[in-house]
């Protein structure tokens, strides 16, 4: 910063000065402590470093810009337009991700109407059921490598677990005392509220600050740090395509199960070619469906252990927070401990059950549903041949324009 300090303008640079080393200082800590969690819980350490981004928004200093006041910032640094260019390009990105996932789907109908209106010759049906077996033999082979993937993590969980429980059982009392009940770095002056609003709100409470007291986490922590250091849930539900998680699983599948190479050597047997690009349409729009329902999942198996916890104390919660006078921030204080110490010995052991039984649930719906739905789709493509299809259109027309389109929006599906 320069300048004389009896310039008109020397107290706005300043300013300026101060808000921009604050937002910087505040984007760094936040980066810092939001991306290595994600690296370490979610994405993995092989991720691209620009996967997360920070914005220091000044909103008040944009309305002043847009106003025609003055102002301390310069408009590009309210970070407002760098906000909203970030949104629109996450827009985009979804929009052309729904419009590929929508010519997908079309490509997959528009090929089945095309085969479907052909009369199969007998040669042509033995054909298919060749492929028709082969394709049953792959997938029981692909739902027998998922199923040893999972019940392995579900073995390597399910020892962790059992290692958090005894940590948890052991160290319950004084993890809550320290963190929750009885923090040295509070008085009971203001601590009496804080514990009173976190009853109300089921053992967890955000302050005006961004403070968070959560005791069902603070219980069930040593649960969890057996889990993170292990880390058993990036492993099985991270982003990594290895052996051991459901996205290598699943690419496995997707490249192996009817591969580019093999589809490729059909180009010039229309019957067959546009049998298996139907399948791998149908293979495709499985997998995303089920992308998407494991991640819902995978938030509700992690969030098992401290809902579990939470579901024990509960009634112990409603009644503190009836609790009133002047004694109550330790009358408080003591029902809590109690029922910690009265449930320790059940509860920790409740919170893993609750959280195998969740990982061995979605364990057999991801197998059952591949095994069903795959089944169909082959059942209709290579085994399901109508008596009578003379009334179908003919969409030869229509499939060279999927093809153009799936060329356009880069999409392998008629290769």
């Amino acid at each position: 910063m320069s300048g004389s300090e009896d310039s008109p303008d020397y107290e706005n640079k300043e300013k300026r000065a101060c808000v921009m080393f604050r937002n910087e200082k505040a984007k760094d800590e936040i980066t810092r402590q939001h991306k290595e969690k994600a690296k370490k819980l979610l994405l993995g350490d092989e991720v691209d470093s620009d996967f997360f981004d920070v914005f220091t928004v000044s909103a008040a200093e944009f309305r002043r810009i847009n106003q025609g006041k003055s102002s301390v910032l310069e408009l590009n640094e309210t970070e407002i337009p760098s906000l909203m260019e970030h949104i629109k390009k996450l827009y985009v990105r979804h929009s052309l991700k729904e419009v590929q996932d929508y010519v997908s789907d079309v490509s997959g109908i528009v090929s089945y109407l095309h085969f479907l209106k052909d009369t199969c010759s007998a040669k042509v049906q033995c054909s298919q059921s060749r492929e028709f077996q082969r394709l049953v033999k792959e997938l029981n082979t692909t739902g027998e490598k998922l199923n040893r993937c999972l019940s392995s993590a579900h073995g390597m969980l399910q020892t962790n677990l059992q290692n958090g429980v005894k940590a948890a059982e052991k160290h319950c009392l004084r993890n809550a005392a320290k963190k929750v009940l009885e923090p040295e770095w509070k008085d009971n002056r203001g601590h009496h509220k804080t514990l009173k609003a976190l009853c109300k709100c089921d053992g967890y409470f955000r302050s005006g600050n961004g403070d968070i007291v959560d005791l069902n986490y603070t219980l069930s922590e040593p649960m969890y740090k057996q889990m993170n250091e292990k880390y058993i849930f990036l492993t099985t539900f991270g982003s990594e395509r290895s052996r051991k998680s459901i996205k290598g699983n699943f690419e496995s599948f997707r490249e192996n199960f009817i591969s580019s190479e093999f589809l490729q050597s059909h180009r010039k047997n229309t019957e067959m070619y546009l049998r298996l690009v139907y399948i791998r349409t149908e293979q495709s729009k499985l997998l995303k469906n089920l992308e998407k329902e494991i991640l819902k999942r995978k938030k509700s198996i992690y969030n098992s252990v401290s809902d579990s916890i939470r579901d024990t104390m509960q009634s112990t919660y409603e009644e503190c927070a009836r609790i009133t006078g002047k004694s109550a921030f330790t009358e408080i204080q003591g029902k809590l401990k109690s029922k910690i110490e009265s449930s320790k010995n059940t509860m920790f052991k409740e919170a893993m059950e609750r959280m195998l039984k969740q990982f061995s649930d979605l364990q057999t719906w991801i197998v059952e549903k591949i095994k069903e739905k795959m089944t169909t789709s082959l059942m209709v493509a290579l085994k399901q041949i109508p008596d009578d299809v003379t009334d179908l259109p003919d969409v030869k027309e229509e499939t060279e324009l999927m093809k153009r389109c799936c060329e356009d929006l880069g999409l392998k599906v008629f290769i």
